[in-house]
């Protein structure tokens, strides 16, 4: 007798990589083998805040909220219950802090001609609020600063995007 049988292998592979605050991500956990449908699971460790994993497809989709470096274990299960875990492969993503600027000066035009000339001063404690989107279209509210002493002002920490500000003095 000769029995004719295929065994196939499970194995699944890190999703990863890196990452940057407020920006969409999105990767796959690589299963090979088994037969599907297939059953995803994190079983150990966390994925990073903002982030979910499709339970179907083993997509890790979402934008992160918080930088760091976030290990998990993933599992895989197919649809004869063959079970394969990532333990041995020691899976992570890491998100970075988002790091652009917007800043500038806040000035007293004293001669009316909407240009910055010598002399000028600095305007202190004018309310500057960033908003997302372009300008001329209502966006939401990032932060809101005062100017210094000279007139200057800085956002910090800020990711990829359309930004614009509005003042009130």
């Amino acid at each position: 007798y000769s029995l004719g049988a295929a065994i196939t292998f499970l194995s699944l592979a890190c999703a990863g990589g890196t990452g940057q605050v407020g920006t969409p991500y999105s990767a796959t956990l690589a299963v090979s083998g088994g037969n599907g449908p297939y059953a995803f699971s994190i079983i150990s460790g966390s994925l990073p805040p903002g982030l979910t994993l499709d339970t179907t497809t083993g997509a890790i989709t979402g934008i992160p909220t918080t930088p760091g470096t976030f290990p998990y274990v993933a599992q895989v299960v197919d649809v004869f219950g063959r079970t394969v875990d990532t333990t041995a492969l020691n899976c992570g993503i890491t998100i970075g802090q988002c790091n652009g600027q917007i800043g500038d000066f806040v000035w007293n035009d004293l001669n009316g001609d909407g240009c910055q000339d010598a002399g000028e001063p600095g305007i202190p404690n004018v309310q500057v609020t960033l908003w997302t989107g372009a300008c001329g279209n209502s966006g939401i509210q990032v932060a809101t600063t005062l100017t210094d002493s000279t007139g200057h002002y800085l956002f910090s920490g800020l990711c990829p995007g359309d930004y614009f500000v509005s003042f009130v003095t």
